[in-house]
């Protein structure tokens, strides 16, 4: 069986100018960095997303209802104001992680736009890191998820 965490930074709200630093596709995280963060600001295209109370909700729901279309096992949920982090596992080979992280992606920004207005709610991409045995997946579980500030449910927990 395939499982992988999947992350989806909300739009903008990862900038290079954060006291954490940035991620930047293909480079990982890289250091704070002020010229590139007027940089980013400068090319954006509309508001910064920030995913209040009522949107996490929301997109917990929606990755629940997803995960049951797409024939997956719904493992772990987190979400804060910049990011969403959603664990889940398939054994159908045929559907590769790109696949099924596109699937969660665009359920989430269907759900976004019909509930509030269209517009582009997540950067491009996303992370995903898969698991690699039970320990990871108990330390994503146990202990990552329930570490960030917003929603966050776990096969057993929801708070």
């Amino acid at each position: 069986m395939a499982v992988y965490l999947f992350t989806f930074h909300a739009y903008g709200s990862w900038m290079p100018d954060r006291e954490a630093g940035y991620v930047r596709r293909g480079k990982g995280v890289l250091s704070k960095d002020e010229w590139m963060g007027e940089s980013y600001r400068s090319q954006a295209r509309m508001e910064v997303v920030r995913f209040d109370g009522d949107k996490q909700w929301l997109l917990l729901d929606i990755c629940a209802v997803a995960c049951e279309r797409l024939e997956a096992e719904f493992y772990g949920f987190s979400c804060d104001e910049t990011h969403v982090h959603v664990v889940i596992g398939w054994r159908d080979e045929k559907k590769d992680w790109l696949k099924m992280r596109k699937s969660m992606k665009t359920a989430m920004t269907k759900a976004l736009n019909d509930a509030y207005w269209k517009r582009e709610w997540f950067s491009k991409g996303g992370g995903r890191k898969q698991v690699k045995d039970r320990e990871h997946f108990e330390h994503l579980i146990t202990v990552y998820l329930p570490k960030h500030k917003g929603a966050r449910w776990g096969r057993f927990h929801c708070d």
